[in-house]
């Protein structure tokens, strides 16, 4: 069953809170507590109501990963317009490395949920590559500035392998625990820093 979309303000209030309440559970439980009478107990809405907006709870999953989404989306276009007021290209990637570990830190459990435990998901997947692709786009005009060189083929190709990296070191940030890629664990500054000192290098 599809989902529908609200058209009254009290649909979409009930439709918020129901997907608040998710994001609550979830944090508070984990994805064990996605459940249809946790949901409902918490957000003051009925069955039904949580049936008719998200036709079953599939689509419930996805309309919290789209939220999940749109948020690391909005953290993410933040963090590069702060990292954009810095001058040098090692400042500008120490920036917006600390703040990326950041955002995974807030929001890490439903990303680990939804990029790792539902990649098999196509809805979900359209969605992550939705905001990916884009954001890598934003990343690269944030970068290109430094490139001594920043047109043509070379500069196409370096600037996506740095996308390309930097994502992976994201997806690592959620996937694992420091202790299982290495025997030293950094803190958040250290591991910044060294993270943006890798990238840097690969642009020099």
């Amino acid at each position: 069953m599809a989902r529908q979309e609200p058209v009254q303000a009290r649909s979409v209030d009930s439709m918020n809170r129901m997907l608040d309440a998710g994001v609550e559970l979830f944090l508070e439980g984990g994805s064990a507590s996605l459940k249809v009478e946790l949901i409902v107990e918490a957000s003051g809405c009925s069955t039904g109501s949580l049936y008719a907006r998200f036709g079953d709870m599939h689509g419930y999953l996805v309309a919290l990963h789209q939220r999940t989404v749109d948020q690391v989306e909005a953290e993410f276009e933040q963090a590069v317009r702060k990292a954009a007021d810095c001058e040098t290209l090692e400042a500008t990637l120490e920036s917006l490395c600390v703040q990326i570990l950041a955002i995974v830190k807030r929001s890490r459990a439903p990303l680990y949920f939804f990029a790792v435990g539902h990649s098999h998901d196509a809805a979900m997947r359209s969605a992550g590559a939705a905001m990916a692709v884009p954001s890598g786009k934003i990343m690269t005009d944030l970068l290109r500035p430094f490139l001594a060189k920043p047109v043509g083929a070379a500069a196409r190709r370096r600037l996506d392998m740095v996308v390309r990296m930097f994502i992976a070191m994201a997806f690592q940030q959620i996937m694992l625990e420091q202790t299982e890629v290495s025997t030293r664990e950094l803190g958040d500054r250290a591991l910044a820093r060294e993270w943006a000192a890798t990238l840097a290098a690969a642009l020099d």
